[in-house]
């Protein structure tokens, strides 16, 4: 079950993403490594993506060039898809109700971040963090999400924790973040790990291989692993 819910919310942020940006060795720091600091080392996907409506706006333009090339093509596609009418349907998939704009736009900030790591051949653990502005907002979508789950909910810290799955959902949230990682231990509830992604010396060179300061997308991979999520 572990293993079905990293697929799925690696799969999940890599259709979302829409653009890839693959780095190789060097040196520069990158403003937009989201939440590398509150992650475990040894990460083997690491991917940023940025939130915000001015970035979903983009997105909806370049997915209408595409769309409009596709039918010039006479390649069969549904008529008025946009990046918005495809996150209402996830929406609608996932809460049976509501849409982006009404159930998760109103405390969406501006940026999140997913780190996966393998196993043998298959994703073992996930950390998700996810940006918001609104906590009793951000808390009020998670309650109504998982109504059905049976998750069991306590205070820690500065965390609400929501946990299940024999230990194997954990959703916690605080100030400035939701995360949804495989391990409770990987909840940043005592501050950031001692040995973090950013402090990462293979990390480091990827970042700072990029020639820009910032990117809409960030990913970053072992090129192998890559083509077996891919796969």
């Amino acid at each position: 079950m572990k293993r079905f819910i990293v697929s799925l919310l690696m799969v999940f942020v890599l259709a979302l993403s829409l653009s890839i940006t693959q780095a190789k060795p060097a040196q520069v720091t990158l403003a937009n490594a989201f939440f590398a600091d509150q992650m475990p080392a040894g990460a083997d996907i690491y991917m940023a993506i940025r939130t915000d409506d001015a970035y979903i706006d983009e997105l909806n333009s370049l997915l209408s060039k595409i769309t409009t090339q596709l039918s010039d093509m006479n390649i069969p596609i549904q008529p008025n898809l946009g990046v918005r009418q495809m996150l209402d349907m996830a929406v609608m998939s996932a809460m049976r109700q509501g849409d982006f704009a009404t159930t998760i736009r109103p405390w969406l900030g501006s940026s999140m971040a997913v780190a996966v790591y393998w196993g043998d051949r298959l994703p073992e653990e996930a950390f998700i963090a996810i940006d918001h502005n609104n906590r009793e907002l951000a808390e009020a979508f998670i309650e109504n999400a998982i109504l059905n789950i049976g998750l069991q909910t306590s205070v820690e810290g500065d965390f609400t924790i929501y946990s299940g799955n024999n230990g194997m959902l954990n959703i916690g949230v605080n100030n400035d973040a939701i995360y949804l990682v495989s391990e409770r231990d990987y909840l940043p509830i005592n501050g950031n790990p001692a040995n973090p992604l950013n402090a990462d010396a293979n990390f480091q060179k990827a970042v700072g291989a990029l020639p820009a300061p910032n990117y809409n997308v960030l990913l970053m991979s072992d090129t192998s692993i890559l083509i077996q999520a891919i796969d």
